[in-house]
């Protein structure tokens, strides 16, 4: 019997041992589960934020593009109407072109006209000749015993008294 209770005894003891490294290895295991459970929390508490900030950063981005598309739109609003501009402005000028060869034509031959008068080329003659006093003198002697007819200025109008109060007001 006695033998029968050491090993009692002896296996009791070994029991509560057990027991013990057992409640420890539980009390380590709960500690352990508490912490992961803490850590589930911090990551789903993580994960929401990130759904937030994405939710967030996703409305920013949409707000964001729809400003960039009202941009671009009316820049591309503003790059047709200075097209149609340009394509105005090309017919004005292709228009201008031609008005100026009109025009250069009809002043060439008014210039022509205009240049075989008489009056032109003697005031043309008389712009060329040095500035020196005595030589009109001797050239209006020259023209005079030549015989040239001296251009004359036309007729002067005769003023009336109505004229004459309305020029001195002009």
């Amino acid at each position: 019997i006695e033998g029968d209770l050491a090993k009692a005894i002896i296996n009791w003891h070994s029991f509560e041992y057990r027991s013990k490294e057992y409640e420890e290895r539980c009390d380590q295991l709960e500690s352990e589960k508490k912490e992961l459970l803490k850590q589930i929390d911090q990551l789903e508490e993580n994960f929401k934020n990130f759904e937030r900030d994405y939710e967030n950063s996703l409305q920013v981005q949409t707000n964001s593009n729809k400003v960039y598309e009202v941009r671009l739109e009316h820049h591309q609003k503003l790059l047709e109407d200075a097209k149609n501009q340009l394509e105005l402005r090309e017919s004005d000028c292709e228009l201008l072109k031609e008005w100026n060869v009109r025009l250069a034509e009809e002043l060439a031959a008014v210039k022509g006209s205009y240049h075989a008068t008489y009056g032109y080329r003697v005031r043309q003659f008389f712009t060329n000749l040095p500035r020196k006093p005595g030589f009109y003198v001797q050239y209006a002697l020259y023209l005079f015993v030549q015989g040239v007819p001296v251009p004359r200025s036309r007729g002067k109008r005769v003023l009336r008294h109505g004229s004459n109060v309305r020029r001195m007001i002009a």
